[in-house]
């Protein structure tokens, strides 16, 4: 990238899923000086992502151009923190890893530097569900009709998103929603994973995977109602396995939903576990697993 001077603040209050590999990433890609020479790099970062992998600290330790700031996950005042770096470092540009934790504060304040983010949270898609969701729909159309006049974002991030911009800058009158792919992280499949011997699965059973985060928009509940309707001799050679952890306020259903497909074939094997999963677990999941299930 090109040469010059500035002050790049990257923003991270949440310690999920793999936010650690994406600082990662970052970090590695400074290294190389993929980024730009001469500029400085403040990552404040959650205090329990940095607990739980040492090793991001000691790397940026070794990097002069490199600050780590280390951030109370547990405090819900995620903008005035923010804030409160700004003032100090004055960054010339602040790119929040994860907008949605402080989109509604933007909606009021223009920060003094320019803004980008990534926005995991797509939400167009919502204007073709139930009542609720269609509520739900206007309640975030309107959020972010107001967050695009108060802070002039410079770019906004959609994972695998390209609709969901394309509909987004043409309903904003901008350009500023661009669509990036879902990272795939370097690593081979753990050789040590075995999935059947970890969840005591038979040799002869199909195993069909569910993975990442769960909510109706993923199509829990369109799997959960297929998944009662399949034969008993379908139930008694498959086992269903769902990795990952219920979206906030989906919990309460998932738990349900669980229960009731357990009545209803009790010869169906069906597993949960909610905990994250290394990248190289993961692609050792993938790797064995028969199917994906991508009910969307």
């Amino acid at each position: 990238m090109a040469g010059g001077s500035g002050h790049i603040l990257f923003f991270e209050p949440r310690s999920g899923g793999h936010r650690a590999e994406f600082i990662q990433y970052l970090l590695d890609q400074i290294i190389s000086e993929n980024f730009r020479a001469g500029w400085r790099y403040t990552f404040a970062v959650s205090d329990k992502l940095l607990r739980g992998h040492n090793g991001l600290a000691h790397l940026a330790d070794s990097l002069d151009s490199v600050e780590l700031v280390a951030l109370d996950e547990d405090t819900s005042k995620h903008w005035k923190t923010c804030r409160t770096l700004i003032d100090r470092i004055q960054p010339t540009h602040l790119i929040l890893m994860d907008l949605t934790s402080v989109e509604l504060s933007l909606c009021f304040v223009r920060p003094p530097c320019l803004v980008s983010g990534i926005l995991f949270v797509q939400y167009p898609e919502l204007r073709s569900g139930d009542w609720k969701q269609r509520l739900k729909f206007i309640a975030k159309h309107l959020k972010t009709g107001l967050f695009l006049r108060s802070s002039n974002p410079q770019h906004i991030f959609l994972l695998n998103g390209e609709s969901a911009c394309d509909y987004l800058n043409q309903r904003f009158k901008t350009v500023c929603y661009q669509p990036i792919p879902d990272p795939v992280l370097p690593g081979e499949p753990s050789p040590n994973f075995d999935l059947r011997a970890q969840y005591g699965l038979g040799g002869d059973s199909r195993i069909f995977l569910f993975f990442g985060s769960i909510s109706e928009r993923k199509g829990a509940r369109i799997l959960f109602k297929s998944l009662a309707c399949i034969s008993q001799e379908t139930a008694q050679q498959s086992t269903f396995l769902f990795f990952g952890k219920p979206e906030q306020g989906y919990e309460d259903r998932y738990a349900e939903a669980f229960r009731r497909l357990r009545k209803i074939r009790p010869e169906l094997k069906v597993v949960s576990d909610p905990r994250f999963f290394q990248t190289t677990e993961m692609k050792a999941v993938f790797q064995q697993a028969d199917w994906i299930l991508l009910p969307y």
